[in-house]
């Protein structure tokens, strides 16, 4: 190697976090709501455990280098599993959706850095107990209770916005959730859950925007 080039590659393993020259994969967490005893909490696996942190509903969390591709989410006192995370054997950077159940949450994993995703996309994960259904744009969709589907939403070239229907499907017919318009958001891609609000005791969603720069 050139030895200018190598002092270079030298200098930068000097300064870049180990994370980032190893490149271990990491994820990014979101929740649909959080108990307010929850406290902070960590990643698991096996005597590895992540830094503690806590977990956000309104914002991606910051990345979490894992400590393994199989590990648990876990109180920072505790050693009762509050989730179980299995990571594909692909890929580097992971976005968990994690949605409230009776022993702590369900985890939908999505591949952050799957070219797949793309800028304008919504990922949506029903955690409501029912089937939901409606229109993003021209996209037509259906979920089951714990499942989760990405569509690419699409606005005519005229238009800022796009129409979005929610419905829930019920034994007496389709109850209308929500009637609305979104806004075309080139540098943004979406994460939309479906849960019960356990305030109201009504399904209700949130969706969460996450920035994607050139």
């Amino acid at each position: 190697m050139n030895p200018i080039k190598s002092a270079v590659v030298c200098c930068l393993a000097f300064f870049l976090p180990a994370a980032a020259i190893a490149k271990e994969p990491s994820v990014r967490l979101l929740a649909d709501h959080v108990p307010a005893d929850l406290g902070q909490l960590c990643l698991v696996a096996g005597k590895k455990k992540s830094d503690p942190m806590s977990l956000p509903i309104n914002s991606l969390s910051a990345a979490v280098v894992v400590p393994d591709r199989h590990f648990e989410l876990r109180r920072i006192d505790g050693n009762e599993a509050l989730a179980s995370v299995e990571l594909p054997a692909k890929g580097r950077e992971f976005v968990v959706m994690l949605s409230s159940i009776d022993t702590g949450f369900q985890a939908a994993v999505i591949p952050a850095d799957d070219r797949s995703f793309k800028k304008g996309d919504v990922y949506l994960f029903n955690n409501s107990g029912e089937t939901i259904v409606g229109k993003v744009g021209g996209a037509e969709l259906e979920i089951e209770n714990g499942k989760g589907i990405m569509l690419h939403p699409e606005a005519k070239d005229s238009e800022t916005s796009y129409s979005v229907s929610f419905k829930v499907r019920e034994d007496s017919g389709e109850r209308v959730l929500s009637n609305t318009s979104w806004p075309v958001e080139e540098n943004m891609r979406s994460y939309v859950f479906f849960y019960v609000d356990p305030k109201r005791e009504r399904i209700s969603f949130r969706s969460v925007d996450e920035f994607i720069g050139d």
